[in-house]
């Protein structure tokens, strides 16, 4: 006796009524294959219809199932579902300092120039960013003096969306020059047109910087990206 179910591509329409072949799986490869005598049935001879009237295109994969004799011949149908939406595909971008960039001395938080990303839609990222800074203080309150990143929305000292990172805890030094690398990461739900800045903050009250500057590629780097997630 006949399968109920019959795996099938379909290969024309006319009238309502579809053309098919029967297909199976290679197991090897996963991939369709056409059976050996395998069934099919044209628009006139055996076709199938779609139970809901929706057009279907050609190439599709159902399953049919036997609907009955019509004139002595055989009938089949099937249940068109079409996937709905666009599949959503993650995009990336990313903003990186071309040159190095003196930077304004004893401020409480500053925009690293030229470092910035605006969000291309609303939706979940997750956004990094990467600073390589120079600096070098002539006098110090304390024992030390501190320098932080973060990155932030709204200019200048803004708003930090995913926490400070110590960028140079140990300034210990008055004239020397101490360089280093911080990585930063966080996950943000944004709106479409968002900025997202990289900034620099500073310990007004430990002492005096003569020197900061954000180190271009030859030194390491100082960018921003996203991933968009969602």
């Amino acid at each position: 006796m006949e399968p109920e179910l019959i795996r099938a591509e379909i290969t024309g329409v006319s009238g309502g009524l579809y053309s098919w072949e029967e297909r199976t799986t290679d197991y090897t490869t996963g991939a369709d294959a056409v059976p050996a005598s395998g069934r099919k049935g044209t628009t006139s001879l055996n076709p199938a219809v779609e139970i809901n009237g929706t057009a279907v295109p050609t190439g599709t994969k159902v399953w049919l199932r036997r609907r009955g004799y019509v004139g002595g011949g055989m009938r089949w149908e099937f249940q068109y579902e079409p996937g709905g939406g666009t599949p959503f595909v993650p995009t990336a971008a990313d903003a990186r300092l071309s040159v190095s960039a003196n930077l304004t001395l004893n401020v409480g938080g500053q925009d690293i120039p030229g470092v910035s990303i605006t969000l291309p839609a609303t939706g979940l990222y997750f956004v990094y960013g990467r600073l390589t800074c120079q600096a070098r203080a002539s006098a110090l309150t304390f024992s030390q003096m501190d320098l932080s990143a973060r990155i932030g929305t709204g200019a200048g000292t803004g708003s930090d969306i995913g926490g400070t990172v110590s960028l140079m805890h140990m300034i210990q030094q008055t004239g020397v020059y101490y360089t280093h690398t911080t990585y930063m990461g966080t996950y943000y739900s944004g709106a479409a047109s968002a900025v997202l800045r990289l900034q620099l903050l500073i310990n007004t009250t430990a002492g005096t910087l003569d020197f900061c500057s954000a180190q271009a590629a030859g030194y390491g780097g100082t960018s921003i990206g996203y991933i968009r997630l969602s």
